[in-house]
C-alpha cells in the first residue's frame, strides 16, 4: 500500500525487494531492485542485491552486468571483485575469474577467501603448482577444511600421494565443511 501511495519511495521499494527475495520471489525482487536503480543510479547495493538475484537464476550475463556496475561505482569494494569472479568461473572463464580474484585480494590481501579462489581458478586452468601456493597461503591465514581439502586434491593431482593424504586426513581432523572430498580422497588413496 507504501508503494502504491510513495512509488518512488526508495525505503519501501528496497525492504519490499528484500522481502520478496526471502519468500524466493526472484524475478518479483529483481523487478523491485530495478526501480530502486531507476530512481538511485548510483547505489552500488541495489546492483549487487540484483546481480545475486540474477546469479541464484542462472543469469551469469546479467550478473556480470551489474557486478560490473558495482565495481563502476566503487572500485576499491573487494567483494565486488570476487563475486564477478564467480561468476565468470561458473561460465567456465577461469581467466577472467583469476583476474577478478587477484584483484579482489590485491584489494583485501587478508581474506582467504579471495586466496581460495585464486587456487581454484588456477586449478581449474591446470596450474597446480600455483593452485597450491595459494592454498597454501589460505591456510596460514585460516586453516580451513575447505583449503586443506583443495590442497589435498592438487597434491594428488600431482601424484603426491602421501601429501594428498596428509592434507586429506588433517581436514578430516578440522572438521566441519565439506568433508565429501576428503572421503573419497582417503578412500582412493587409502589413507591411514
Amino acid at each position: 500500500k507504501c508503494i502504491e501511495i510513495f512509488p518512488e519511495e526508495e525505503e519501501y521499494l528496497s525492504s519490499r525487494a528484500k522481502l520478496k527475495e526471502k519468500l524466493q520471489d526472484y524475478y518479483g525482487a529483481i523487478a523491485d531492485y530495478t526501480k530502486c536503480i531507476e530512481f538511485f543510479p548510483e547505489e552500488e547495493e541495489y546492483f549487487n542485491s540484483r546481480a545475486k538475484l540474477k546469479e541464484k537464476l542462472q543469469d551469469y550475463y546479467g550478473a556480470i552486468a551489474d557486478y560490473t556496475k558495482c565495481i563502476e561505482l566503487l572500485p576499491a569494494k573487494a567483494s565486488n571483485y570476487n563475486d564477478i569472479g564467480t561468476t565468470k568461473a561458473r561460465l567456465g572463464d577461469y581467466i577472467g575469474a583469476l583476474n577478478s580474484f587477484e584483484k579482489a585480494s590485491e584489494l583485501d590481501p587478508n581474506n582467504h577467501g579471495y586466496l581460495q579462489n585464486i587456487g581454484n581458478a588456477m586449478l581449474n586452468l591446470n596450474d597446480v603448482y600455483g593452485a597450491i601456493n595459494y592454498f597454501t597461503k589460505s591456510i596460514e591465514i585460516n586453516p580451513s577444511v575447505d583449503a586443506y581439502s583443495l590442497r589435498a586434491f592438487a597434491k594428488y593431482k600431482l601424484n603426491d600421494f602421501q601429501g594428498a593424504c596428509q592434507d586429506a586426513l588433517f581436514s578430516n581432523q578440522l572438521g566441519g565443511g565439506d568433508l565429501s572430498m576428503n572421503r573419497d580422497l582417503i578412500k582412493l588413496l587409502k589413507c591411514n
